[in-house]
Order: C-alpha cells, then sequence, then structure tokens
C-alpha cells in the first residue's frame, strides 16, 4: 500500500471487498491436510516420538491443531479454529485502504488524497539531516540494549541459572517498577533492564543445556552485527533450531524427512558451493513436492497447503545453510557448522578418565554409522480430489461439525457486522458526551515476588 518513503501507491483501489466470516470449502480442505501432514509423522514412527522442526512450524502457526493424549493423534479444536478463521478474515478485510481510513477518521485523523510527492522532498538537506539524526537515535538505543545484554550474560552463572529456569516456569513475577528494583536483586536477578530479561531469558536456558555460560556468551558475540553493535536474534535463533537438530541426529530422534532434508542440503551445498538464486529455489521446490508426495490422502488442488509447506522449508533452509548475498547473480552456500564445543556431559556423570574415553569412542562410532548410513527417497503417496474428500468434509472438525450449517444457517457473519455497526454507533456519542473529560491514567506498576 505505501512504498519505502511512507506515501501512498500512485493507484491503490478503494473497492472494498465485503467482510465474509463464514467457513468454505477452501478453508476445511487446508485443515485437513495440515492434519494428515501432522498424523503422518506419528504414522511413520509408530508412535515413537521424534523430532521434527517442520512440524512444529505447523502446529506453531496454526493454533487450533492440538494433540489428543488418549488417542495419538492430533486434530482440530473447534473453537479454536472458528476464532482462527475470524481473525484472519477480518484482519484482511480491516486491511483494505477505505477500512482504514473510516477507521482512523473515528479517532479524529483527518484523511485526504494527494498526488505530491515533492513536497516533502523539496529541501534534500532537511531530508538528509532528519534521517541522520533517526540514525544517531537508533544508534544509541542499539547501543544501550546491547550493553544491556551482555551485562545480562555476565551476570548469569552456573550458581544462580536455576533462578531462572524458574522463572521461566513461572514461580517468579517480573514487573517494571523501579521501586521494586532492590528487592529483584536480592533474588539475585538482573536488575538493569527488565526487557533484556524477558526476552534472552528463554533463549540462554535453552542454549544452557548444551554449552556453558561462557560459550553462550561466545554465541551471542557470533551473532553481533558490528556495523549497528546489535544482536541479530533472527541468526542467534536459527543457531538454537540448529542445535536442537544436530542433538536430536545424534540422539537418533530426528524424524526421516528432516534428517534426509539436512543430508541433502549439505550434500547439494557442498557439491555446488556456487550457485544462483533460481538453483535455490528450484533445490526448495523440489524436496517440498517430494514430502508433500510422500503424505497420502492430501487434496492435490490444495495450493494454500503446498505453499505453507513450501514457506517452512524455506526457513528450515536458512537454519542448516549459510547463504551468501548475491553477487553479480551468483551466492556462496555452504552447510552452517556450530563450531562451539558442547558441555562435557559424560565426565560430568563419570569421573573415572578410561570410561569416559570409552564412551566418547562408542558415541563417535554410533554418529559414524548414522552419518554414513545412506538414506532412501521419499515413498509416493495417493493424492485425493476434492470430489473425492466432499463427503468428509462436514467431519473434519469433528462428527457434529458441518461448515455449510455455520456459513448459511448460524448466521454469525450477519450478526458480527451488525454488532460492529452498532458499536461504532456508539462510540460517536460517547465521544461527544466525554469529548471535555480527561483520558484516566492507570498504574501499571507490578512487583516481583516468589511463589
Amino acid at each position: 500500500m505505501f512504498n519505502k518513503d511512507g506515501f501512498l501507491n500512485d493507484f491503490v483501489s478503494m473497492h472494498v471487498k465485503p467482510l465474509d466470516l463464514s467457513i468454505n470449502k477452501k478453508d476445511i480442505i487446508f485443515a485437513h491436510d495440515l492434519i494428515n501432514t501432522c498424523n503422518d509423522m506419528i504414522e511413520r514412527n509408530n508412535d515413537e516420538s521424534k523430532y521434527n522442526p517442520l512440524i512444529q512450524s505447523l502446529i506453531a502457526s496454526n493454533k487450533y491443531i492440538k494433540f489428543d493424549d488418549t488417542d495419538a493423534k492430533y486434530y482440530i479444536d473447534e473453537t479454536t479454529y472458528k476464532l482462527n478463521v475470524f481473525e484472519e478474515k477480518y484482519s484482511e478485510y480491516a486491511k483494505q485502504l477505505k477500512v482504514l481510513t473510516e477507521a482512523m477518521k473515528e479517532f479524529n485523523y483527518t484523511i485526504f488524497p494527494t498526488v505530491e510527492r515533492t513536497e516533502l522532498l523539496k529541501n534534500q538537506a532537511e531530508k538528509d539531516a532528519f534521517d541522520q539524526e533517526l540514525q544517531s537515535v537508533k544508534n544509541t538505543h542499539y547501543n544501550k540494549e546491547t550493553d544491556d545484554i551482555f551485562k545480562f550474560l555476565d551476570h548469569i552463572n552456573d550458581g544462580n541459572i536455576d533462578i531462572y529456569k524458574e522463572l521461566l516456569k513461572g514461580n517468579y513475577e517480573i514487573f517494571k517498577s523501579d521501586k521494586y528494583k532492590e528487592y529483584r536483586g536480592d533474588n539475585d536477578l538482573f536488575v538493569e533492564n527488565i526487557e533484556v530479561v524477558e526476552k534472552n531469558t528463554p533463549i540462554v536456558i535453552q542454549l544452557y543445556r548444551f554449552y556453558d555460560c561462557a560459550t553462550i556468551k561466545q554465541i551471542y558475540q557470533f551473532c553481533l552485527d558490528s556495523k549497528k553493535n546489535k544482536v541479530n536474534f533472527s541468526k542467534l535463533n536459527r543457531i538454537r533450531r540448529l542445535v536442537l537438530i544436530e542433538y536430536n541426529k545424534q540422539k537418533r530422534r530426528l524424524d526421516f524427512p528432516i534428517m534426509k532434508f539436512v543430508k541433502d542440503a549439505y550434500d547439494f551445498a557442498m557439491l555446488n558451493p556456487v550457485v544462483v538464486k533460481k538453483e535455490i529455489d528450484e533445490w526448495q521446490a523440489n524436496y517440498t513436492v517430494k514430502y508433500v508426495n510422500s503424505i497420502g490422502g492430501l487434496v492435490v488442488d490444495d495450493v494454500d497447503y503446498l505453499e505453507s509447506i513450501f514457506k517452512i522449508v524455506k526457513d528450515l533452509w536458512t537454519v542448516v545453510i549459510v547463504q551468501s548475498r548475491p553477487h553479480n547473480g551468483h551466492i556462496k552456500i555452504e552447510p552452517f557448522d556450530l563450531i562451539w564445543e558442547r558441555k562435557d556431559i559424560i565426565d560430568n556423570i563419570y569421573g573415572d578418565s578410561k570410561t569416559k574415553e570409552f564412551l566418547l569412542q562408542e558415541f563417535i562410532e554410533n554418529v559414524k554409522v548414522e552419518d554414513e548410513e545412506e538414506l532412501g527417497e521419499f515413498d509416493v503417496k495417493d493424492k485425493l480430489t476434492e470430489e473425492d474428500i466432499e463427503e468428509q468434509l462436514p467431519t473434519i472438525i469433528h462428527s457434529d461439525y458441518n461448515y455449510d450449517l455455520y456459513s448459511e444457517q448460524d448466521g454469525s457473519n450477519d450478526r458480527f457486522i451488525r454488532k460492529q455497526e452498532n458499536t461504532n454507533r456508539l462510540d460517536t456519542l460517547n465521544k461527544k458526551d466525554k469529548a471535555q473529560e480527561p483520558d484516566p491514567i492507570i498504574n501499571k506498576d507490578l512487583i516481583l515476588f516468589d511463589n
């Protein structure tokens, strides 16, 4: 809608697509294919728990997918599903320009069209000065945040790490009022910047399973953007995910599609250290098709499902492969190598060096066997058409759920629109009545306490 300078594009349609909250066949088919994909992992592994970040990503982005411990299968939670459909469709409706501008008018913004772009840009010197000032403010913020992050990493150690574990479990509540700063310090918690604690505690606790505190700090330094003096959390989170992949690979708990993805991606990068973007896209698309074809019972024309899997595959690629910026159209790629030594867990458990050496050698041999093991290809399973699952559609959510009844007879869409119109009218009246009243100020000071 807007270009990088904040201006509206030359042509934006003012036509408004009506709000439609009904659940259609396309939505149900997409949900059907997601559930098939999740349950395929269970069937493939005979109920044995395997690590599959692709499935985890599907579940994380589709909150209505739940696991039934009794039946050991994934299913769709009706309430969460209907709420998800509502949020997605209303969000799409509300982002339309005319809907957006009408909503802004409710907050007393004045909206007017203009085709003049030069007015704000006529004084280039002023714009450059503004840009420099803005960058200076950003740099100051980055410097302060980065300084606080490394202070936090210096503060956390083997002696107080358990307190932060309890913090994640919800046994401490962190609140931001400075008057409780001393109380937080008495509990041996980092007091300089609570936001830093909230953001970094989950990262540090996960990494602590595999690395000591000094190594965790090295990983953060590796992810530091030296030009901006800012921690690249995207890079840091990719490392976290790769650590889990490698750990589960060594424990032989990596699901086959992920094991094959990692091996094939590494092989491709080793054989093709310099490629063009099209070759990467083709490899990712090819893997996506192979993986999807290995899952039985999917609807062959479900484009939304295929695109969602492709998106996750592209994201997973950035976890296992280091990719340079294009130079003259060429991109350098190589497998991501975890260069940090993990904790010597065996030495912590067995003090005897001979026992340690024996177990280490056995561990190395096991890893070698797994690395050298030839992985087969994906099986190709039958797909379905929309006509094949027509009779299943009413029962995909559960046996009593019928999307036709909800979309045609329930009338929830009409009721919501009427409610919204009534709310807007009441808001307008209330604004007139309370025009002179000051806004209430709510004190949100909070306390840290130990349960």
